[in-house]
């Protein structure tokens, strides 16, 4: 079969105006013989969804002299000459022209005009459109920066290789967290479109937030800190401490909220006497987590709270240089009183392990005045506190002399 190739328009200039078929049959007298032709086709657009070059066959096209019944031989000229059947190879969007002439003697020419033209109708085919993809934030970022994958391709019916575009480009982008949709667009020469690739890149927050633990306890009650310890006193006359501190500062790299919990106590909480572990845990809003420890001893250093009586008076027992008084004491300690001691030998020292007491302390004293030292401890933490009172004891001597050995009258 014969192929001629017609994949240029330089060398045909395409018809601008409307496709129309022309047949031109000239003036005649009326014994002259026409000519008609059979089959003269009308002009037509192929819209070619297959390979380039596009192959048009070039029809059979006849003609006819009227009257029938005389003896003229028809003759159908191309130019250029195409024989029917003879495959002619269409570029894209290249239009022709094929001009056939009738000839017969005794009878004028006449023409036959028609315009093919063969358009590209098919899209590019985009080859090895990406998967979906999960990405991590960058470091410190809340969103991922410089993703990257494997551009697509694209092939067309033209021969043509389009370069499929995106909004976002392999290597060079930035991705909020969440999923952004990637849509890969491509044209070719004659506008035809495919968006047919997209695929989902998913950015995920796998980053922790960052938390540090408070600064300082704003509560009054704060006595001090070292390595790492904050040292508050309990309350006055209370065995706990009400402790108060600024509160923790988180961030994460998200931008988002970030929700402090402090456990087991939180800011303004009443605190037992003891070394205490508060865990902060910040979270964002994607579940990560990061926590940070903080440690709080509540000291008692409250001393017990005696009450002596200031004086007290008694009288030498019968036959005695000593007398036995007693009197009252009562103490009371935020926490608990322990013991007291006395210094004086005859006043038997105990133990109370009581909040509040009251006894009856009972002595010997010499007569004359004695000062008596009560001490009392608590079992405070980290260590005992203590606090005296002082009881004068003023013993008098009462009893008169025995005269011995008095002499007889004489």
């Amino acid at each position: 079969m014969i192929q001629i190739s017609l994949l240029n328009l330089a060398s045909i200039a395409p018809d601008t105006t409307a496709l129309t078929t022309s047949e031109t049959t000239p003036a005649i007298s009326p014994n002259m013989p026409q000519i008609t032709f059979d089959n003269c086709p009308a002009d037509e657009t192929i819209h070619n969804t297959g390979a380039f070059p596009y192959g048009y066959t070039v029809p059979t096209i006849t003609a006819t002299v009227n009257p029938a019944n005389l003896p003229v031989d028809v003759q159908v000229t191309s130019q250029p000459a195409y024989t029917p059947g003879v495959t002619i190879n269409f570029g894209v969007n290249v239009g022709f022209t094929f001009q056939y002439t009738a000839s017969a003697t005794g009878a004028m020419d006449v023409v036959c005009e028609f315009y093919i033209r063969v358009v590209d109708k098919q899209a590019p085919y985009i080859i090895d459109c990406p998967m979906d993809m999960i990405v991590n934030t960058t470091t410190g970022e809340a969103f991922a920066i410089n993703v990257t994958w494997m551009e697509p391709s694209a092939t067309d019916n033209s021969g043509e290789t389009p370069v499929p575009v995106a909004d976002y480009t392999s290597g060079d982008n930035m991705f909020p967290i969440g999923e952004t949709t990637v849509q890969y667009n491509v044209f070719d020469s004659s506008g035809n479109f495919n968006g047919s690739c997209n695929y989902v890149v998913t950015v995920e927050d796998n980053e922790n937030p960052m938390i540090g633990c408070p600064a300082n306890v704003t509560s009054t009650n704060y006595i001090g800190e070292g390595f790492g310890l904050v040292s508050v006193r309990t309350d006055q006359g209370s065995p706990n401490s009400t402790v108060t501190w600024d509160p923790p500062v988180a961030s994460d790299n998200s931008n988002g909220t970030v929700t402090v919990v402090s456990s087991p106590y939180e800011s303004g909480d009443i605190l037992p006497i003891g070394i205490h572990t508060l865990t902060f845990t910040a979270t964002d809003p994607y579940g990560n987590n990061d926590t940070c420890e903080f440690y709080i001893e509540v000291e008692d250093v409250e001393p017990p709270n005696p009450t002596c009586p200031s004086i007290a008076y008694g009288v030498a027992d019968p036959e005695s240089p000593n007398g036995t008084v007693s009197f009252n004491i009562t103490v009371v300690d935020n926490v608990l009183v322990a013991t007291f001691y006395t210094n004086h030998t005859l006043v038997s020292s105990s133990a109370i392990d009581m909040v509040s007491y009251t006894f009856k302390s009972t002595g010997v004293f010499p007569i004359g005045e004695t000062i008596v030292e009560y001490t009392f401890h608590d079992n405070a933490s980290p260590t005992a506190n203590q606090a005296s009172c002082y009881v004068k004891v003023q013993i008098t001597d009462q009893e008169a002399p025995d005269i011995i050995n008095c002499p007889k009258q004489v």
